[in-house]
């Protein structure tokens, strides 16, 4: 296997991009439809031909080896889908002893961290706030509440891997909704333990 040399790249604050990335992947409205839980405004906004891009990532992906790490930016646009503010589909980690860090470039939001027997917990994402999930932790799902994009920037050990099957299948335990001009945790009426 080919070593890695150190490198640098440039992180943009203001954009939230980084110089150089090897993945890139913009999320659209019609690709959440499998995790969101009001599938019927999708379908109406699909049918009046709206699939706006609700997020994208930039990432630096290494081999997949154990002591390589992965790092990236998340950027989700400001919005609801229903009254569930825009959200991530949201992984559990396949390995899953390492953690994830979660560093704050710009906007609010929350980090919905959930351990596999359904165990959930929130944590406040903002500029300049750093999350840690612990490995038991591994399902992860962010959440923008805010009216301006959400950057946040990740990093995680390369051997994490991830599985978005199980969250769109069983969904997670907890979803973020508007009520009353604020976000509320509720529970997941379609979540399956």
């Amino acid at each position: 296997m080919k070593k890695i040399e150190p490198f640098s790249l440039d992180l943009d604050f203001e954009s939230g991009k980084l110089s150089f990335y090897n993945k890139k992947a913009e999320i659209r409205l019609s690709d959440l439809a499998p995790y969101a839980y009001n599938t019927k405004v999708i379908e109406e906004r699909l049918a009046r031909n709206e699939n706006p891009v609700i997020y994208s990532y930039y990432d630096r992906v290494q081999p997949s080896t154990i002591g390589e790490m992965n790092f990236g930016i998340t950027i989700i646009l400001p919005g609801k889908i229903g009254d569930e503010y825009n959200f991530t589909r949201g992984h559990y980690h396949t390995n899953m002893e390492p953690g994830e860090i979660y560093i704050g470039i710009q906007g609010e939001g929350l980090l919905l961290a959930q351990k596999r027997n359904g165990s959930c917990k929130s944590e406040t994402i903002e500029r300049g706030r750093v999350v840690y999930a612990p490995g038991d932790w591994n399902g992860h799902r962010t959440v923008n509440t805010g009216k301006d994009k959400l950057i946040f920037f990740t990093i995680e050990q390369a051997a994490s891997g991830h599985d978005y099957e199980t969250v769109r299948r069983n969904g997670l335990a907890k979803l973020v909704v508007e009520e009353d001009g604020k976000p509320k945790l509720i529970d997941n009426p379609k979540y399956k333990p």
